[in-house]
C-alpha cells in the first residue's frame, strides 16, 4: 500500500500564518521572521516531553486557550472549514470531527520537532483519520516531516513544500518524523486531523491519547464540523 499525498493551497492558510506572525511579534522579543525562531530561544535536543514544551509553543498554546476571542483560533476555524468542504467533494460525507486546535511544530536547527517516528495509531488516534499539514515555513531536506511511502517499509521520503503549501495525507498508519535538521532554518508547521463523524460515534469505547490523554471524541479532541464557529 502507497501513501498518496495531496499538495494543496488554501485561502485561510495565508490569514492565519499572518495573525500567527503578529503574535510572535508581540509576545517573542526580538522576533521578525519564522526562519530565526532559533536566533531567539534556546533549546536541548527535544525528546519525549519536551518536543511541543519551547516558548513558541506556549505563546501559542496559550493564544489558543482564548478560544474564538483569539485572531488565530478565529482563523484556524476558518482554514478548517475550508478544508472541510473540500473533502466533503470529495468523499461525500457532511459530517466531519476536526481537530479542536492545531499541533504546532518547531523543528529548529541540530534538532527535531518529534521526538520519535511513529504512526498515529501508535497513539490511540482512529485509523479513518486524515491529517492536514501546512507549511509555514518552507520545508525542505532535514527541515521537514519523513514520511513512510510504503506501507511497513519504513522508506521515508521528506515531505517538501513551499510557505503556505498544505499536504493531505495519512499519518494514522504511515510511519513518519524527523531526523536533526541540519538546515540553517527554524522549519515551523502546523498539523491537525479530521475524520468522518461515523468512524468514531460507531467506536465501542472512548480511547484517549497517549501523549496528552485527551479522549477522542467531540467532547476533548475533535469539533463537529458544523460547531467550527461556535464558543466552547
Amino acid at each position: 500500500m502507497l501513501q498518496t499525498i495531496d499538495r494543496k493551497y488554501f485561502k485561510y492558510s495565508q490569514i492565519l500564518c499572518d495573525e500567527l506572525f503578529k503574535l510572535l511579534t508581540s509576545k517573542l522579543e526580538g522576533f521578525s521572521a519564522f526562519e530565526n525562531i532559533h536566533l531567539l530561544i534556546n533549546s536541548k535536543l527535544l525528546e519525549k516531553g519536551t518536543d511541543q514544551a519551547t516558548n513558541v509553543h506556549r505563546i501559542i498554546y496559550s493564544d489558543f486557550d482564548k478560544g474564538l476571542q483569539s485572531p488565530s483560533v478565529l482563523a484556524y476555524r476558518q482554514l478548517c472549514r475550508e478544508w472541510v468542504n473540500d473533502l466533503r467533494l470529495i468523499f461525500a460525507f457532511e459530517d466531519w470531527a476536526v481537530q479542536r486546535y492545531p499541533s504546532i511544530r518547531v523543528h529548529l536547527p541540530r534538532n527535531k520537532s518529534v521526538f520519535e517516528f511513529h504512526r498515529d495509531s501508535d497513539y490511540s488516534h482512529p485509523l479513518g483519520e486524515i491529517n492536514h499539514f501546512l507549511a509555514i515555513t518552507k520545508c525542505q531536506k532535514t527541515a521537514s516531516l519523513h514520511v513512510e511511502q510504503s506501507l511497513g517499509w519504513e522508506d521515508f521520503k521528506p515531505l517538501e513544500l513551499a510557505p503556505l503549501q498544505s499536504a493531505i495525507l495519512n499519518t494514522s498508519i504511515f510511519k513518519h518524523g524527523d531526523f536533526i535538521n541540519v538546515e540553517e532554518y527554524t522549519r515551523l508547521s502546523l498539523d491537525f486531523r479530521a475524520i468522518p463523524l461515523h468512524c468514531i460515534v460507531n467506536q465501542e469505547a472512548t480511547r484517549a491519547s497517549l501523549t496528552k490523554g485527551k479522549t477522542m471524541d467531540l467532547t476533548d479532541y475533535y469539533l463537529h464540523s458544523s460547531n467550527l464557529l461556535d464558543e466552547d
